[in-house]
């Protein structure tokens, strides 16, 4: 009888586990993340920091509207973090009304980030307590609805509980772009055990004979073998297809000694297609229904061992707990935006690229001026030629 579980097989020694911080950024490049509580199971469950006027509070995710006000970049301040709101370019700050809670402001407050001992989550620490407010609350804090939901600031009776625990999810990691005729997004499929970090699913089907044709190998940026495409099918389940060998990962598997192996198509056809179920902490359960009815889970192991049953309970940082990653250096190639037969516009490697003329300027969708030669964080751009003004798209 086949095992109910999809199989990626390498040897490797353990890491320690550990989870991940916000990489930290510029304003010219920015890496924008959202600031995602762990809740306590009730309403206050898996919400994001988001500004709304100049307070903070913790709102459900918002992936395709209303985004801005929930992303935040992350620059160091000596040892510690400055944390800046994408929609109001204000950085978070504390302030004493009545109660402790966090807000944005020109100047802003610098935070610790810590560790959560033996968790793959962080305490958010202010640096500075407002004035007139306790001494020892100091810790982000997702409030529950008679606080109105605001981020407020506790203290060590509250600090390591499941409301003061983060994770940081990176935008591009939610936000996933998939790719068709005309734009084209590469992605690296590492798994989220901290075991396996810093690994990606590689086809070699050149180079091997076995039943599993891919394996988990450490990330080399120029390797195409490492990179996927994600392509929506009608009934919104999601191709993976291979950049260098164009194969495309099959919901059908051949039965190994301890558990199935997924197999190769060249045909769409041939496959049913995966469902990418989000987890909290930019992870994702990737699973797809086989010929046989039964729903089968991609789970990351070690050669020659035993899985371990579905827990439903506990996905995160498991072996079927999967991060799926823009691929490094291979960005978003939206092909052609726009041509009147005398010039070209259309974006590279987040890059706004102008062909027919050297006389442009691009701007933001609030009329700040950009260079125009730079990567841009993802937005709305505003190139004008003359008197012609263009919107473009950057991904």
């Amino acid at each position: 009888m086949k095992k109910g579980f999809l199989i990626f097989v390498m040897a490797t020694a353990a890491f320690l586990l550990r989870g991940q911080l916000p990489e930290v950024s510029t304003d010219s490049k920015p890496i924008w993340y959202y600031i995602q509580v762990v809740g306590d199971g009730s309403d206050r469950a898996n919400r994001v920091w988001t500004v709304e006027g100049t307070d903070v509070y913790g709102r459900p995710m918002e992936t395709q509207t209303n985004v801005d006000k929930q992303l935040f970049r992350f620059e160091m301040s000596g040892n510690n973090f400055v944390i800046i709101n994408k929609s109001t370019e204000k950085i978070v700050d504390v302030i004493k009304d009545s109660d402790a809670r966090l807000t944005v402001s020109s100047g802003g407050t610098s935070f610790i980030i810590a560790q959560i001992p033996n968790t793959n989550y962080y305490n958010l620490e202010t640096t500075r307590i407002p004035t007139g407010g306790s001494s020892g609350e100091k810790w982000a804090h997702q409030g529950n609805s008679g606080y109105s939901y605001h981020i407020i600031l506790t203290g060590t009776s509250y600090y390591r509980g499941e409301n003061s625990k983060y994770s940081f999810v990176a935008y591009d990691e939610v936000n996933l772009t998939y790719s068709d005729s005309s734009t084209e997004a590469w992605y690296c499929i590492t798994s989220a055990n901290p075991a396996y970090q810093n690994k990606c699913v590689t086809d070699v089907t050149a180079s091997t004979a076995s039943l599993a044709n891919y394996t988990i190998t450490d990330i080399d940026a120029s390797n195409s073998a490492q990179q996927w495409k994600l392509v929506k099918r009608t009934d919104d389940k999601v191709d993976f297809v291979n950049k260098a060998t164009g194969n495309i990962m099959s919901t059908t598997s051949t039965a190994g000694e301890f558990y199935n192996y997924t197999q190769f198509t060249k045909n769409d056809s041939e496959t049913n297609g995966w469902t990418l179920a989000y987890n909290n902490g930019a992870q994702y359960v990737i699973s797809g229904v086989e010929e046989d009815g039964n729903t089968r889970y991609w789970r990351m192991t070690l050669d020659n061992q035993v899985p371990d049953k579905y827990d439903t309970g506990n996905i995160l940082y498991s072996d079927f707990a999967w991060r799926i990653k823009k691929a490094n250096g291979s960005g978003t190639d939206l092909k052609q935006v726009e041509s009147d037969g005398e010039f070209t516009v259309y974006t590279e490697n987040r890059r706004i690229v102008v062909e027919g003329t050297e006389d442009y300027t691009v701007r933001t969708i609030q009329g700040l001026q950009v260079n125009k030669t730079e990567e841009l964080p993802v937005g709305i751009y505003l190139v004008s030629i003359g008197k012609k003004t263009i919107k473009v798209l950057v991904k």
